[in-house]
Order: structure tokens, then C-alpha cells, then sequence
């Protein structure tokens, strides 16, 4: 087995690693849908001599599907809901990776959620995204999100157990 350095990740992997780190610390982090969700599709309708042109197609077509059920251009690849200070709070954070630069369009979003009094964070790896969560939030008891993490769990156990019903 093959394991990546963190340097070495591509955005979709470096999120991935994020939202793992966030579940293991009791917080839960929400990917934003976005074009770069879209790049291990493309390598598998490439794999199966898919053209060029038509993977642009694919691909508008399904940015526009996003648009209409609710993607806003710009918005932060991940929300993180946690607890700070008692209260129940959101980080808004977007995920660079490799040198990349925020957009026109994320600067606007981010400077939005601002002015709204969320926090709005900018990672450059992820270890540089783990570090800024931790100390957002502070290391601080997230009871809330593990009472929603075992009621998840629980509902999946018996949603589990009713398909076997089901199918017996």
C-alpha cells in the first residue's frame, strides 16, 4: 500500500483527509459540492475513451444542475459545525492546496459570511486546515456533535437491521 505525504495530496484528497480529522474530533464538517467534486468522474469517463468535448459537456451540464439545486459560485468547500464557548458555531473553511489562489468570486463569498460574523478560514494543506480548526475550536468539548454522532450511528444500525428483515 501506497501512502501519500500531505504535500503530496490533491484538493479532493487533502478534503477528504480533513472531514476524516473533523469526525474523529467530534466535529462535523459539510462539503460544498463544486467543480473539483466532479475531477475523479472525469477520470473515469476518460478511462472509458470519453472525448474532451464531451467531458466539457458533462461537465457543464452538471455544474448547472448544482446551480439550480442550490450551488452558490464562490462558497467554501467546507462548513465545520462545532462548539465554542458553550454555543454552537459554524467555520467556514476553503481548501487550497499546491500554491492555488482563492477566487474573485470565493474573496466576495468569504468577505459576505464575514460581514454576517462567521468566521472564514483559508487553508494551504491540510495540515495548515488542521491546525486552524483545532484552534478555532480550541480544543473544546463537543458533546452536542457526539450525542448527533451516536443518534446517527443508531438510526444506521437500525435502517441496517430493517433492510435484513426486508429481505429475509
Amino acid at each position: 500500500m501506497t501512502v501519500k505525504k500531505i504535500s503530496d495530496m490533491k484538493e479532493d484528497e487533502s478534503q477528504q483527509y480533513i472531514v476524516s480529522w473533523c469526525l474523529q474530533h467530534s466535529l462535523i464538517a459539510v462539503a460544498v459540492p463544486n467543480g473539483m467534486n466532479l475531477s475523479s468522474a472525469v477520470g473515469i469517463m476518460r478511462k472509458y475513451g470519453v472525448g474532451t468535448s464531451e467531458l466539457k459537456a458533462q461537465n457543464a451540464k452538471q455544474i448547472a444542475l448544482l446551480k439550480k439545486e442550490g450551488l452558490h459560485v464562490g462558497f467554501p468547500d467546507l462548513m465545520i459545525f462545532g462548539e465554542k464557548k458553550g454555543k454552537g458555531t459554524i467555520l467556514f473553511m476553503e481548501n487550497k492546496v499546491k500554491g492555488n489562489k482563492t477566487s474573485p468570486y470565493q474573496n466576495a463569498c468569504g468577505d459576505w459570511l464575514r460581514s454576517l460574523g462567521f468566521e472564514v478560514m483559508t487553508s494551504t494543506s491540510s495540515a495548515n486546515a488542521i491546525w486552524q480548526i483545532a484552534e478555532f475550536f480550541n480544543h473544546e468539548d463537543q458533546s452536542e456533535n457526539e450525542k448527533y454522532l451516536k443518534e446517527r450511528q443508531k438510526v444506521s444500525k437500525q435502517l441496517k437491521e430493517k433492510k435484513k428483515c426486508v429481505a429475509n
